[in-house]
């Protein structure tokens, strides 16, 4: 026979598993909820910042690899 305290955790664990089964369902996350958004400056110029580093560090590995080979090859 269950106790109280095994009772709790039962709807403890029903609370939990309801919530992350609401997370993992498609359109409930939070994370790029407004990332097509337009009109935030915000995210225009995080976009800009992203893109720009990117291809900068992609520039440095691929300079770092063609002075590798061309020195030890």
């Amino acid at each position: 026979m269950p106790s109280d305290g095994d009772s709790q955790r039962t709807d403890e664990s029903r609370r939990i598993l309801a919530r992350v089964s609401g997370e993992a369902e498609p359109g409930s996350a939070s994370i790029g909820r407004g990332a097509d958004d337009p009109a935030d400056p915000v995210e225009k110029m995080g976009m800009r910042i992203a893109r720009v580093l990117s291809m900068a560090i992609t520039v440095a590995v691929i300079a770092w690899c063609v002075v590798y080979i061309m020195r030890y090859f």
